[in-house]
């Protein structure tokens, strides 16, 4: 840890000389959609005279920092009209804007999208956002929006398999891709065995895709990371939407907390496939059933000026059976509640107390005295803290900190009916405790170099139960080139709460930019990624 206290120290320092307190102020807010009150990500808030701009964080805040005088302050965003507003600053300020979708009247047919210099200027390698009303335009098989569908059109993506949405991005395997859905890990993002995302496009904000230059506050997966934020709900007026598909429909419900003020909003959204309803038409497939279901939900309640709680959801489910003998089913839960606070006008903060789970199970029931369910699942419980320090326009701070516990139900037998011969029985439970601290600083050195840097220390710890003992220590070793399994020598048991074999993992980042000119810029990153978890695939059943 002396190694992060000492770049933490250092980065301050090297700040300070940036940013000087003397005769400057701070105007800081929001920005928000004018129509339905979502925040905007990636609105920009730019002083014309001073040529020094910043952009909204994932909560729609800015912050920025410049000297006494009069100003005109420009805020924009792709697709919405551009506002100014004339400003005097001889005070720290709080500014709200809401933005409203640009609307010209129709003249020649002009194709429009990201500002041509936007990649250019950012400071992001292989990384993709793209808004769900984009997505909703691209041509998707029988008519069904899918976030990941539509990823699968971007360079260094695949599709695991055809017609298939797990990924594999650059050649990684289809677990080193990291799932969030409102900061909650997902780890099967798919339905129907692949035939369909889990995320309803009428339930998804936007999403961040990062296939390189990933920066310090994530990490756990080696190959991408896919950032996927639920709307926060219409916080103007009442209103449902929905459609009628071929395999599936859906329905959303969203809206103002209060009619008499702005106090927050809602969003419920469900989805449900109905293709089952067809199998009884063919003899071949009449005692098939075969479905999924998910429901969104999303409450953001503002306690004052300066906070403000989001509660989100998601339940997910898989239903797969041939005449009442064979089922099998998979699915998704997770929870998060959200706590944003503003310190100051640069200090901004977001604790997530967060819940997921993903199980899984197979059926057999071939008569009343022989039957039973396996069931598999995984549990996360995470507790985060996320700060934002704006230093200056040209210098921002990131730092925080994650602890996760988690439970692997790795196999549990249990009967169907109590006629059932077959007893219960459960391998053993495993757990774990999967930590992490970071701190990440972006700078523009100058007006053509941007240097965003950082470091993450990871751990993972193995708690209590039983663990293997092997051969030379291993459950593996290579012999002429060929894995050799070696053999299992006994077991130690551990206490209940006994920690035991921990990894540590020291990962530093670096990402640059340099503009060349308005068309060109050369980049360049650098990550060291620890994944501490890996899916291991079995192709029987048990």
């Amino acid at each position: 840890m002396s190694a992060f206290k000492n770049l933490l120290s250092l980065i301050f320092i090297f700040s300070s000389f940036i940013a000087q307190a003397q005769n400057k102020f701070t105007i800081s807010g929001t920005i928000s959609d004018a129509k339905n009150g979502e925040a905007l990500i990636g609105a920009t808030v730019y002083i014309k005279e001073l040529k020094l701009g910043v952009i909204t964080n994932a909560y729609g805040f800015y912050s920025l920092t410049a000297d006494k005088g009069n100003y005109t302050l420009q805020v924009s965003y792709v697709g919405y009209a551009t506002v100014e507003q004339k400003l005097n600053l001889n005070q720290n300020q709080k500014l709200n804007f809401e933005l409203a979708e640009e609307t010209e009247t129709l003249g020649e047919v002009v194709v429009s999208g990201e500002k041509a210099d936007k990649n250019i200027k950012e400071n992001k390698m292989s990384s993709a956002s793209i808004e769900i009303k984009q997505i909703k335009k691209i041509p998707i098989l029988l008519g069904e929006v899918d976030v990941i569908k539509a990823v699968q059109l971007l360079p260094g993506i695949q599709a695991a398999g055809d017609g298939n949405t797990l990924l594999v991005v650059r050649g990684g395997n289809i677990d080193q891709n990291l799932v969030l859905l409102d900061e909650a890990v997902v780890y099967n993002p798919s339905h129907v065995v692949g035939f369909f995302s889990v995320f309803n496009g009428d339930a998804i904000k936007d999403f961040e895709l990062l296939k390189g230059g990933v920066p310090a506050n994530y990490g756990g997966r080696l190959s991408s990371v896919m950032d996927v934020r639920m709307k926060e709900g219409n916080s103007k007026k009442l209103g449902v939407s929905g459609g009628i598909g071929v395999l599936s429909s859906r329905v959303t419900v969203e809206g103002p907390l209060s009619k008499s003020k702005d106090v927050g909003s809602f969003m419920i959204s469900g989805r449900r496939s109905y293709f089952d309803l067809f199998f009884p038409l063919s003899e071949q497939t009449r005692d098939v059933s075969a479905y999924f279901f998910d429901i969104n939900a999303k409450i953001n309640y503002k306690i004052g000026e300066k906070d403000r709680i989001y509660l989100s959801a998601y339940n997910g489910r898989d239903k797969l059976g041939v005449a009442g003998l064979i089922g099998l089913g998979w699915g998704n839960t997770t929870t998060t509640l959200r706590w944003n606070h503003i310190f100051t006008d640069k200090l901004f903060m977001n604790v997530s107390a967060i819940y997921s789970r993903y199980n899984y199970n197979f059926d057999l029931d071939i008569a009343r005295n022989l039957n039973f369910r396996r069931l598999n699942y995984i549990d996360d419980y995470v507790l985060k803290a996320d700060f934002n320090y704006y230093i200056s326009p040209k210098s921002s701070l990131k730092f925080g900190a994650s602890g996760t516990y988690h439970i692997f139900e790795p196999g549990k037998r249990v009967p169907i009916t109590s006629e059932s011969l077959i007893t219960e029985a459960a391998l053993p439970r495993k757990k774990a405790l999967d930590n992490y601290a970071y701190i990440s600083h972006k700078i523009d050195v100058n007006a053509r170099l941007n240097i965003e840097y950082g470091l993450r220390i990871s751990q993972f710890s193995n708690i209590g139960g039983r663990s293997i003992i092997y051969e030379n220590n291993t459950p593996n070793s290579i012999v002429n080139g060929a894995i050799r399994p070696n053999a299992q020598l006994g077991f130690n048991n551990y206490r209940a709460n006994e920690i035991f074999n921990t990894y540590y993992g020291i990962e530093p980042r670096l990402g640059t930019a340099y503009q060349i000119n308005s068309s060109s810029s050369l980049k360049g990153s650098y990550n060291r990624m620890y994944q501490y978890m890996n899916l291991i695939q079995n192709t029987t059943a048990s």
